[in-house]
């Protein structure tokens, strides 16, 4: 009852024994190895194992049990008052008093938990704000409105902690009773709660989530500046769901109302909102405009979960704009933060990050190591992006080694689970053209052609899409399908491609560009894509790609054949032989010999 480590004069002062008897039993307990003296104490013990202590507990009849909670807790309440730094240890005791002592307990279960919230001991405050409810319930209180702010306060701690799917039941719980209270205010809250963040539940059509904000906004009665951060996060699920016109309209609307509204928090959610409403190639230059003005107003408010969606963000416009210097700078700031926050969803997108920049400096057993990491913490915090994030690194990863014919069912379940993310069946038909599938390859293609050329809206995505769908192009010698992906990609020459948030770099657009173009026979034209993308990939210091596109320059000039394209072409190869094997390249370094002159000749 008392704790793991406690004061001998506590023992005396809720014990029926005398003080002497006490004492000597906890002295013997100490002989017995069941306590250690606690070092640099006089009259402080502590149970040597955890186990102990629990095995002690369950010898005591519960209703003994009860009372013993009662007395610590009304000795400690008299030693220490309002000492914030005892309301933990009181709301244990008078939770565990019993119904006897449910005022208490929610009293102290509700300080304990916010304090809990606000040193980042997410877990802890869990136990505080489901023992407050408990006492609530036990107290037969029909107070409603008490009710629903604890479910909104538990939901949070839930989310912070990792726990998803249980944050997302109190939210709901919090959201059916303020809708029976008539309270506008505290169901917007618990719809904000509900949804959580667009890219944690990327490739999930989550119609409860916009319902739920849809809801909400349709009340219309909350303060201003509550309704423009639920129109902001209702603008990134809509995004993440595929209805980007009404997306941007939203998040304009967010934008707009926050600006009037002159407060610098809501303002920061509005432009997180109207960001991932741009979140397609086309929208690259405003979204660079807002992450400035993002960053800017984190620095300004020392909020830190302002500042790591500002970092998340900055991540992401970085590694577009190939601002790579900048790029590992907002990396480390955003990993410094996640470590200090200690939210399993902000060190999840953390190692993604590493794992990214992993793959793109060729550092194979770091990615290995990471993508492992990242599903720990997708396990943990229930984020669907978590087993996309793996899948997308050990894909690329299992490419350089040769070995992808290994990624089929888990890029086959990712079809299969994430039908509206089209990328995963491009990724699918590269990977059977790879290994020489090629009727299996065909038939994918032309499925991801037909949608392409109907033109639906362009997403996160939609570049690396394309660029699967090019390389599988290529390897295929789908020449009709070629001729429409050049002209696809075409208006992004130069661009970096970039898998959704950050999750991997595909090089340059410039060497889909010149494979497709060198396909079609257009020599002299892939030579100068091809020169772009070697230059994009040498600034990235990303080593896989650059010896790639080496390697596909060297192919173009040796056939193109004018003045000195057979020496450049030589030294093109040579290097990209070392990096491959330095790297451990295997798949390319193949190709490398397969294709190299023979001794003799």
């Amino acid at each position: 009852m008392i704790g793991r480590e406690f004061e001998s004069d506590l023992v005396v002062e809720v014990s029926d024994l005398p003080g002497e008897d006490v004492i000597t039993a906890l002295e013997d307990a100490v002989g017995a190895g069941l306590l250690t003296d606690v070092p640099g104490t006089l009259d402080r013990y502590a149970f040597s194992h955890s186990l102990f202590r629990q095995a002690v507990y369950s010898t005591v009849p519960k209703g003994r049990r009860a009372t013993l909670h009662l007395r610590l807790a009304e000795v400690l309440e008299d030693r220490h008052g309002a000492d914030p730094r005892h309301v933990s240890e009181l709301a244990r005791h008078y939770a565990g008093a019993g119904p006897a002592a449910a005022a208490k307990a929610l009293e102290y279960g509700v300080r304990a938990g916010a304090s809990a919230l606000g040193s980042l001991a997410f877990e802890e405050a869990v136990e505080h704000y489901s023992g407050a409810l408990s006492a609530l319930d036990a107290s037969d209180d029909e107070d409603d409105a008490l009710r629903c702010e604890l479910l909104l306060a538990l939901g949070d701690a839930e989310w912070r902690c990792g726990d998803i799917e249980a944050s997302r039941q109190a939210f709901a719980r919090a959201a059916r009773i303020a809708r029976g209270l008539g309270d506008s205010e505290a169901l917007a809250r618990a719809a904000l709660g509900f949804c959580g963040h667009g890219w944690e539940r990327f490739g999930v059509h989550d119609r409860e989530a916009v319902e739920l904000l849809d809801a909400a906004l349709a009340e219309g009665s909350q303060p201003g500046r509550l309704r423009a951060r639920t129109l902001a996060r209702l603008a990134e699920l809509l995004h993440f769901t595929g209805d980007a016109a009404r997306a941007d309209v939203v998040s304009q609307e967010a934008l707009d109302l926050a600006r009037r509204e002159d407060d610098p928090e809501t303002l920061a959610a509005a432009l997180v909102g109207r960001w991932y409403a741009c979140f397609d190639p086309d929208g690259l230059e405003e979204r660079a405009q807002l992450t400035r003005e993002l960053t800017g107003l984190a620095t300004e408010l020392s909020d830190r979960d302002i500042e790591i969606q500002a970092r998340l963000l900055e991540v992401v416009i970085r590694l577009e704009l190939a601002e790579f210097g900048e790029l590992d700078v907002a990396i480390s700031e955003h990993a410094l933060l996640a470590d200090q926050m200690k939210e399993p969803v902000g060190q999840l997108q953390s190692k993604a990050f590493q794992a990214m920049r992993g793959l793109m400096e060729g550092r194979f057993a770091d990615v290995e190591r990471l993508a492992g990491e990242v599903l720990e913490l997708g396990a943990l915090s229930q984020t669907p992006s978590a087993v996309q994030h793996s899948g997308l690194e050990l894909y690329l990863l299992r490419w350089e080694q040769g070995r992808l014919a290994e990624m089929e069912p888990p890029i086959r379940d990712l079809v299969d689970r994430f039908e509206t993310v089209p990328v995963w069946r491009a990724m699918l038909a590269f990977m059977l053209a790879d290994v020489g599938r090629t009727t299996e390859a065909h038939a994918e293609l032309e499925q991801l052609m037909a949608i392409r050329l109907a033109g639906p809206a362009k997403d996160a995505t939609w570049l690396a899409e394309l660029t699967f769908a090019s390389m599988t192009a290529v390897l295929l010698e789908d020449a009709p399908s070629a001729e429409s992906l050049f002209e696809l990609l075409l208006p992004y020459r130069g661009r970096a491609v970039v898998f959704g948030s950050a999750g991997a770099y595909l090089g340059s657009v410039s060497h889909q560009l010149g494979m497709l173009t060198s396909a079609q026979g257009r020599a002299a034209d892939a030579v100068e894509y091809l020169n772009e993308a070697v230059t994009l990939n040498e600034r990235a210091g990303a080593l896989p790609w650059l010896a790639r596109c080496r390697y596909d320059l060297a192919r173009t000039l040796a056939a193109r054949a004018q003045g000195d394209d057979a020496d450049r072409a030589g030294r093109l190869l040579a290097e990209a032989d070392r990096t491959a094997e330095q790297l451990g390249m295997e798949r390319l370094l193949r190709r490398i010999s397969s294709r190299q002159p023979s001794p003799a000749g």
